[in-house]
């Protein structure tokens, strides 16, 4: 699972919480708006988008069947 420490409040954040699936790789996008992450998926790598407020679900960009 992947969590956000908010260093300033202590708070923590559960990002992929609806998800069972491990997190390999993630990054924050470049303007901070959300982290995209290599997440596997029936044993492929899929590339997710992530709000960084835990709000929304994260979304798959990628497939095993390619870029949605």
């Amino acid at each position: 699972m992947l969590t956000l420490l908010e260093l300033a409040t202590g708070k923590i954040t559960e990002l992929t919480r609806s998800l069972d699936r491990p997190v390999h790789d993630f990054s924050w996008v470049g303007d901070g708006s959300g982290l995209v992450a290599s997440i596997e998926n029936e044993g492929n790598q899929d590339i997710y988008v992530i709000d960084p407020t835990g709000q929304k679900k994260p979304d798959a960009v990628t497939s095993k069947k390619g870029v949605h």
